[in-house]
């Protein structure tokens, strides 16, 4: 029996909470400034160090829910500009910290399951980030992905975000196969399943709780490791 990937030649993945996790560590229970004096920061307070990436991380979200900024979204420089008023010689410090606790990590697990996928199909890569793309491609190398995706688009090197046309008509442009020949991977309905099927590519959602959605997805599973299997 064929498997759902097999009806298509390049499968297109989404990264935090479908293939990389511990990600958006943003809550009460972040220790932000145990971040900021792991890389050297030392001038600012915790009290400090917490209000500054707070603001700033509060006054994107804003932005992120609002299709007016879908596409003129503000690199993180410019959120901290705008946002938190931090003092300009530590700016640094705070968008390495900040960048430290949006992206997550690579199972062992995950590493050799996107291998795997990538012996028998084109794998690429469409991930909204606020946070400039150097340390997740630093995640990628330790975990031993790194050149796997093809193509690889980030957000934060373009002024727009999913679901925009815009990254994903880019990522159409690097491929060498129609829209109906990809299928997009992702957790999000409003960013990733949308933005897909806005550009004529099928969809399929990662969810714990599988039900009946809208018509913005074609398949769903509980986890990408499902992907090997006929379902």
């Amino acid at each position: 029996m064929k498997r759902l990937i097999d009806h298509f030649s390049v499968l297109l993945f989404d990264m935090g909470k479908t293939f990389v996790f511990n990600n958006d560590r943003f809550d009460a229970s972040a220790d932000l400034y145990e971040t900021y004096r792991s890389i050297g920061g030392q001038k600012l307070s915790q009290i400090e160090v917490e209000t500054h990436i707070r603001a700033c991380f509060d006054g994107m979200l804003q932005l992120y829910t609002n299709p007016v900024y879908f596409d003129n979204f503000p690199s993180l420089t410019e959120g901290f500009q705008l946002y938190s008023k931090a003092p300009e010689s530590e700016r640094s410090h705070l968008e390495e910290v900040f960048a430290i606790h949006e992206f997550g990590t690579v199972s062992p697990e995950m590493e050799s399951l996107l291998k795997r996928l990538a012996s028998s199909h084109q794998i690429g890569l469409i991930s909204n980030i606020w946070s400039p793309k150097k340390l997740c491609l630093h995640e990628f190398k330790r975990a031993g992905i790194g050149g796997l995706f093809s193509p690889e688009i980030f957000s934060s090197d373009f002024r727009s975000i999913k679901p925009s046309r815009v990254l994903f008509n880019e990522a159409l442009r690097g491929l060498a196969v129609p829209p109906n020949e990809v299928l997009f991977i992702g957790d999000s309905l409003a960013y990733d399943m949308e933005g897909a099927r806005n550009v004529g590519i099928k969809t399929l959602w990662i969810t714990a709780k599988p039900h009946l959605a809208n018509k913005s997805v074609d398949y769903q599973c509980e986890s990408i490791s499902e992907l090997e299997f006929a379902f």
